[in-house]
């Protein structure tokens, strides 16, 4: 009997091994259509005296003029204003690529300021399509990247609990972009409080996750998307994630209600 113990326990051991190298190798490859997204506010900002991080933007030249003459703030010029980098994933959408991301990401930016960075470290433009927001939505973007010609990631049919995943990072740290974790919940609901977006059932993962792997996609074996990255939890870092059929349904819907010329919050077209 022990000696069967052993024999199962082995055959797990190699088995488990097996799969790791799998999923190792898969993620080498999916990581090449991974890019860093970058967003910066297009408008200028100014500062409240000397105060370190106190800034708040106007949407005229007109109303940041009035305002520095009213209280004195200082310009700042709009190349030096910050910058937020996020992650995203090359798919394929209606017969068209396009760049995935989370819509937090990038929903707050001025839409003329994204630039897409890929695992090589060319530099792309890229512009907003449309979004679907977190507050009421999936916490879905895509972007268009006419100059992007890497492969797209395909979609998994579906998850289960146990399943061992790779989560793609932004290749703008290509010491750590790779990550590997479990799925620990397939349909974890969240309760909305005012701190957080509720009212969702998303993947959980164990696997660490960072503010800037938001939109990043998490892989199973066979190399395809289980689901992005939206939130991460605040206490122990794990990761939460729209599932992969939510996520592409909401890339459909994107595509088809929305337009580079004319990028759209979704949910406001579709109400």
């Amino acid at each position: 009997m022990i000696r069967k113990l052993l024999i199962a326990a082995a055959l797990f051991s190699v088995a488990t091994l097996s799969q790791a190298q799998s999923l190792s190798e898969q993620a080498e490859i999916a990581i090449q259509s991974v890019v860093n997204v970058r967003t910066k506010d297009a408008i200028t900002y100014s500062r409240l005296g000397e105060v370190p991080g106190v800034q708040s933007g106007w949407p005229t030249k007109a109303t940041e003029y009035l305002n520095r003459w009213l209280t004195n703030w200082r310009l700042i010029p709009a190349e030096l204003a910050p910058a937020y980098d996020s992650t995203g994933f090359i798919v394929e959408v209606e017969s068209r690529t396009y760049v995935m991301t989370a819509a937090h990401s990038v929903e707050e930016m001025r839409r003329d300021i994204v630039t897409i960075t890929t695992l090589d470290g060319q530099e792309h433009a890229a512009r907003l399509v449309g979004h679907e927001p977190r507050r009421d939505g999936l916490d879905i973007a895509l972007l268009s990247v006419p100059t992007l010609e890497s492969p797209a990631l395909q979609f998994a049919q579906g998850v289960e609990r146990g399943e061992l995943v790779a989560v793609l990072k932004s290749p703008t740290r290509p010491r750590n972009n790779i990550g590997a974790g479990v799925v620990t919940e397939t349909n974890q609901a969240l309760e909305a409080t005012p701190k957080s977006w509720g009212g969702r059932e998303l993947i959980k993962i164990d696997a660490t996750v960072f503010k800037g792997d938001s939109g990043g996609p998490v892989i199973n074996e066979a190399g395809q998307v289980i689901g992005v990255i939206s939130m991460l939890h605040s206490s122990n870092e794990m990761g939460f994630l729209v599932n992969a059929d939510q996520a592409l349904a909401a890339a459909h819907r994107i595509a088809s209600n929305c337009d580079v010329s004319d990028p759209c919050d979704l949910l406001a077209v579709i109400e």
